[in-house]
């Protein structure tokens, strides 16, 4: 007798984006959260994790986000471009 078996496929349950109410009340948001709240991915997020460039609380395998710090994140993340002074056009030598 020949057993066939089947492989098992993993259903994967698809979330909505997280709500903005949801997002502005609550002070430890998931990796997912803080992505969609910072408009980055979610490797993105992880990756500076790793990089120790935001930081994180871990509870077990998760990491939640203060928000305060993925303000601080962010804020850090600013580039100001140096100011271009004009001078003015000397005569050329003749």
């Amino acid at each position: 007798m020949r057993h066939i078996t089947r492989s098992r496929t993993r259903q994967r349950t698809l979330t909505a984006a997280p709500s903005m109410l949801d997002l502005t009340t609550k002070p430890y948001l998931n990796a997912h959260e803080a992505a969609h709240l910072l408009a980055l991915s979610v490797w993105t997020i992880r990756h500076a994790v790793r990089l120790k460039t935001l930081t994180c609380i871990r509870v077990g395998s998760r990491m939640l986000f203060d928000r305060r710090d993925l303000t601080r994140f962010m804020d850090r993340q600013k580039h100001h471009a140096p100011r271009r002074v004009l001078r003015e056009r000397q005569p050329r030598p003749t």
